[in-house]
């Protein structure tokens, strides 16, 4: 097997595995009526355990409006995902950019870089070969088989979205020079992703060494100025930034460790990554049945009836506990956001909690 087509493997089953590993609970028989709670207990009033078994994820709660941030023509486009080469050429044969120009020829260059890797490769038949392998591993008598090779199919769809780009020369060093660029020029998504990238600059050493990169003494680190930084841009209520902010407080830091509410009690780290990407959706970002945690879950694990990302997260991937935990982060991300009242949460300054290990590096 060759490579790219390796690679292509990998990856789905690595998507499965961390699908399966946030996904599958633990099944318990039910308590039988005499353990259960008496009706005079403190608890009187709470719905039985078994209540969970009657919330479907294909029935989505009412929930308000969030104002959204206006977006530029620009990000409209680039958020399309369409013929990202025009704009590559239209956007690198100006004589001068704008900060927000430059932010996004950089991320335009970084999402494609790894299909200027594949020159002279015939990366549509690599895809052909790994389908036929996904499809080999799906039970003709799944009920979800066709919803999940739909699924399979919407992921790699975008693949041509880089088409035109194996010609062109990219490198990491250039996608920083843009980036600096547009953080000179006062754009926060720029600014943002500058601090992640510094952030993870001393791990790129261990890239090839994954066990290497999860020990504590390699874990990332963020210093004041960067924290500070950072909750300056989130203000804007950017979905761009408040992913950056979700990778990056979604992420244990070897020194910095984020503490919530009266108690000063850690956060569950995943939980509040998914926070910080409910509060993206909400500020604009596109959550609905397209999303690729959703059509990921959906081909890996048959997890398919959510319509939006908020339902997928809440029903397949968190337990009812950490779901409270990602509404309530929420809300007070949301009141840092709008109010820059960053009261609730306590940036102390020490190892991660016991226990807790997390990683989301850049795109």
């Amino acid at each position: 097997m060759n490579k790219p087509l390796l690679g292509l493997v990998v990856a789905i089953a690595g998507l499965a595995l961390v699908l399966a590993l946030r996904g599958n609970k633990e099944e318990r028989p039910a308590p039988a009526k005499a353990d259960r709670m008496p009706a005079t207990s403190p608890a009187a009033g709470r719905q039985p355990a078994e209540a969970v078994l009657a919330i479907s994820p294909s029935v989505a709660a009412a929930r308000p409006e969030v104002a959204k941030p206006k977006r530029s023509p620009l990000i409209e486009e680039f958020e399309s995902k369409r013929d990202r080469k025009a704009m590559y050429d239209r956007l690198a044969g100006l004589t001068s950019r704008t900060g927000e120009e430059n932010y996004v020829l950089a991320e335009i260059l970084n999402t494609c870089r790894h299909a200027a890797a594949y020159k002279g490769e015939p990366v549509e038949g690599l895809i052909e070969q790994a389908r036929k392998q996904a499809t080999a591993g799906l039970s003709p008598k799944d009920p979800m088989r066709e919803r999940r090779l739909a699924a399979y199919d919407a992921i790699y769809a975008g693949t041509g979205v880089c088409k035109g780009f194996r010609e062109v020369t990219i490198t990491k060093e250039r996608v920083r020079e843009l980036m600096e660029a547009g953080a000179r020029a006062g754009d926060a998504r720029a600014q943002a992703r500058l601090i992640e990238l510094d952030i993870w600059a001393p791990l790129a050493k261990f890239e090839n060494d994954p066990v290497q990169m999860v020990r504590r003494e390699s874990m990332p680190s963020m210093s004041e100025a960067q924290l500070l930084a950072l909750q300056q841009a989130v203000a804007t209520n950017d979905p761009a930034v408040l992913m950056v902010a979700a990778r990056l407080f979604g992420t244990s830091m070897r020194d910095l460790q984020v503490r919530a509410g009266p108690d000063e009690r850690a956060v569950d780290i995943q939980a509040f990554h998914d926070a910080w990407v409910l509060a993206a959706c909400d500020a604009g970002s596109d959550c609905g049945s397209a999303h690729e945690m959703i059509l990921g879950g959906c081909y890996a694990m048959g997890n398919c009836d959510a319509g939006n990302l908020r339902d997928y997260l809440f029903f397949y991937m968190n337990s009812p506990q950490r779901s409270q935990l990602v509404a309530q982060y929420q809300a007070q991300i949301q009141r840092a956001i709008q109010a820059r009242d960053w009261s609730y949460f306590q940036f102390h300054r020490g190892p991660p909690a016991v226990g807790t290990m997390a990683m989301h590096p850049p795109p």
